[in-house]
């Protein structure tokens, strides 16, 4: 009788083991589901994340462009500034340089 009951014992712990992993396996569809919504999700934010730093880096370079573009009229102006002739000439470089200084 004693067997007996230590069998019985141990095939309840199985059974409790056995209802245990049954129920982890049937919650594993849904954690599966949340996972691959959170991977989506992250996805999407590296995508986003991405598409703004090419686009960040895009307007860097254009700004970088008009800034030398501003540097090159500015300096052009600063050497016709040797070569005006009176005074209204050199009022109208002086003006130039600095619009494009400022520019």
């Amino acid at each position: 009788m004693q067997a007996l009951i230590e069998h019985l014992a141990k095939l309840q712990a199985v059974e409790l083991a056995r209802a245990r992993v049954i129920k982890e396996a049937n919650a594993l569809p849904t954690e599966v589901k949340q996972a691959e919504a959170a991977l989506a999700r992250a996805q999407h934010q590296s995508a986003d994340a991405s598409s703004a730093l090419n686009r960040e880096e895009t307007l860097r370079t254009r700004l970088e462009r008009e800034i030398e573009g501003h540097r090159q009229k500015a300096a052009k102006f600063r050497a016709q500034l040797d070569a005006v002739k009176n005074s209204t000439q050199a009022q109208a470089v002086e003006h130039e340089v600095g619009f494009a200084t400022v520019e």
